[in-house]
């Protein structure tokens, strides 16, 4: 529903430019503003992530226009940050006793990763991060399989965590999810 709700958004933008603007503003405003009745399709905090990575892109280009040696820089130093954030987010989310319903929308998880793949896609203004990590295989075969994984990832994340919980694995936490994670790509795999 989420995407529904974010592209729907912005056909508007397509239609006429000031009837997008109208309605990204309105929308912004309820996500703003505590309602009375709850409408978690239409707001929620994941939006937010949303936003960034359509800040990130815009940033990106207009990062395109420095010189080589900035935008490589620029780039492997948001490479850098990136992994380093995603791998903090990681262990600071699994030392944090949180709550198992916690997840996805648990502040730390919505800036730590979020801001981690923002990071990450703002490398992409380096054409020399680009080159390197063109040559390693996996990484482009995951960039090719990326919005397949996307698309499905809810429903095979749900049913490893069906199939760790049927072999009685325990399933409670991060450990409980890569678990079932590990299981589930075991499964697919052969």
């Amino acid at each position: 529903a989420y995407e529904v709700v974010f592209y729907g958004v912005f056909i508007a933008f397509l239609v006429n430019r000031r009837l997008g603007l109208a309605v990204f503003l309105v929308w912004l405003l309820l996500l703003a503003t505590p309602l009375p009745v709850q409408l978690p399709w239409l707001i929620d905090p994941l939006y937010g992530l949303f936003m960034l990575g359509l800040a990130t892109a815009w940033l990106v280009g207009r990062l395109s226009r420095l010189d080589d040696r900035r935008r490589d820089g620029i780039g492997w130093s948001a490479l850098a940050l990136g992994v380093a954030g995603f791998m903090a987010t990681g262990y600071l989310y699994h030392h944090a006793n949180l709550a198992s319903d916690a997840w996805p929308h648990h502040p730390l998880t919505l800036t730590g990763f979020g801001g981690s793949s923002a990071l990450l896609l703002l490398a992409s203004v380096s054409v020399s991060v680009n080159q390197t990590l063109g040559k390693v295989k996996w990484v482009c075969e995951l960039g090719n399989a990326s919005y397949a994984i996307y698309l499905v990832h809810l429903q095979f994340g749900k049913l490893g965590w069906n199939l760790a919980k049927a072999a009685k694995i325990n399933t409670w936490g991060e450990p409980g999810l890569a678990t079932a994670s590990l299981l589930l790509g075991w499964i697919v795999l052969f």
